[in-house]
């Protein structure tokens, strides 16, 4: 968090304090966190007969010691360690080494402790116990607060552009079919329009017809009247 902070990196490595004892100092404030890929608790492996039941009783157990051994702490990683060490008094001690060594080394009582990520795991001597710390660990780059706004408003842009050329599309389609339908439109009321042109030439003959035989009975009607008188 330091190196991201001071600029020397972009971001963090994958190991973050998403929740840990009231009191204790963090950068948290200085960053801004994504969304988290998943989430576990932070615990401690150590003989029972410490009796340490909370990362309280870790601390004053690391600050009343009075030999190395006892001020040791065993990390999985460096990221873990560097995640971890600052909630613990400044003369504890950490070493990196595999989770097999970590529980032999602690049998022997060489170390106080190891930090482990999880469940403690199936197995163990029965010497040992696994304590919550209350520190839960998720896994998911933080970016620097400061380069927040920056990276969002790149985000925004570009969603932005995408939305805008998909309403062009729709828009585009969208006339493209008012277009079509225009002109089938037009094809169909010209089609209704022959239509009905037909259908009223050949009204007009009918009636025409049956006008023009009415004239003609009417004249032979009126000529017959006339040669009978």
């Amino acid at each position: 968090m330091r190196s991201v902070k001071t600029g020397v990196a972009h971001m963090t490595d994958i190991y973050f304090i998403l929740a840990y004892q009231q009191g204790s100092s963090s950068h948290l404030t200085d960053f801004y966190r994504t969304c988290p890929v998943s989430g576990s608790p932070n615990n401690f492996l150590t003989l029972k007969e410490y009796n340490i039941e909370s990362l309280q009783d870790l601390s004053r157990t690391l600050r009343m010691a009075t030999s190395a051994e006892m001020r040791t702490i065993a990390y999985l990683s460096t990221g873990n360690y560097e995640t971890i060490h600052f909630f613990f008094p400044s003369q504890t001690l950490g070493e990196v080494m595999t989770k097999e060594e970590a529980e032999r080394r602690i049998l022997s009582r060489e170390i106080l402790g190891n930090i482990r990520t999880g469940s403690g795991g199936a197995g163990m001597s029965p010497k040992l116990e696994v304590v919550d710390l209350g520190l839960i660990l998720g896994q998911g780059p933080w970016l620097k607060r400061t380069d927040t706004t920056h990276c969002l408003y790149h985000q925004l842009i570009g969603r932005q552009l995408a939305k805008d050329q998909h309403q062009q599309n729709l828009s585009f389609l969208t006339k493209l079919q008012m277009e079509v339908d225009l002109q089938q439109d037009a094809k169909k009321a010209k089609a209704r329009s022959s239509s009905s042109s037909s259908s009223s030439s050949a009204a007009s003959s009918s009636i025409f017809a049956k006008q023009g035989g009415g004239a003609l009975l009417f004249l032979f009607v009126s000529s017959l009247t006339m040669y009978m008188m």
